[in-house]
């Protein structure tokens, strides 16, 4: 995994960036990109939409049904996703 600090930055330039889910807050983008960071190191060499629905199921476990809706912010959860994939496979 990268440094907390490395992941504060790459959450901090996706905010700053994102051009979608505007209905999701800062917090629960934050969380969801979080997410998508960790579970790509969870599932080596898969792209995301391989392992959407675990992950969409993962999502709702952990959150439940008064958590962020998954809908709402799995594009940040994407974005972590693929952000980490990116990192892992050109280091």
């Amino acid at each position: 995994m990268i440094d907390p600090t490395t992941q504060d930055n790459w959450i901090r330039e996706w905010l700053d960036r994102r051009e979608y889910e505007k209905q999701a807050s800062d917090e629960h983008a934050a969380l969801a990109y979080r997410f998508g960071l960790q579970s790509e190191f969870e599932h080596p060499n898969r792209t995301f939409d391989e392992v959407e629905p675990a992950l969409r199921t993962k999502w709702h476990d952990r959150y439940g049904a008064d958590g962020p809706d998954w809908d709402d912010v799995s594009g940040s959860a994407r974005a972590g996703y693929e952000r980490m994939h990116t990192f892992r496979t050109r280091a």
